[in-house]
């Protein structure tokens, strides 16, 4: 429920199957949805982020421009007769799943090393002040 005074926040593109129904060869693929992996005739591979109306609202069918994200970051826009154009495989999707899945993990692996060696530290330097009162409370007993 959105709270008081406040609009609901619309997605910055639209990925229901009615709004990637006008592509015409993207039928063939039973409607691509975001985050499909589509060929360019040119050779390029992208990513399908979705379908962007003139309005931020969701407009008529038909009337949007789907988007396409390359690895580059580079975001562009798709022309409505996608001839030439291919989904690629479900291995492709899974390899690329897999590598994202990878690259959040070394992320983590990174900041929990980050967080062990400073936890480390921290017990080292515990260790060395528990020793040097250890060694003080020593000396006054010995006279």
């Amino acid at each position: 429920m959105a709270k008081k005074g406040k609009k609901n926040k619309l997605p910055p593109y639209w990925n229901e199957e009615r709004d990637s129904a006008p592509f015409e060869n993207l039928k063939a693929w039973s409607s691509a949805l975001a985050r499909d992996l589509i060929k360019t005739p040119l050779g390029l591979v992208g990513t399908i982020l979705g379908v962007k109306y003139e309005t931020k609202e969701q407009g008529k069918p038909g009337s949007g421009t789907m988007w396409v994200r390359y690895p580059n970051m580079f975001i562009s826009p798709l022309v409505k007769n996608l001839t030439g154009y291919k989904r690629l495989s479900d291995g492709d999707h899974i390899w690329r799943d897999l590598k994202e899945f990878n690259e959040v993990k070394e992320e983590r692996e990174e900041v929990r090393a980050i967080i062990d060696a400073a936890n480390d530290k921290y017990v080292g330097e515990l260790i060395a002040e528990w020793e040097k009162n250890k060694r003080g409370k020593e000396k006054k007993k010995e006279p």
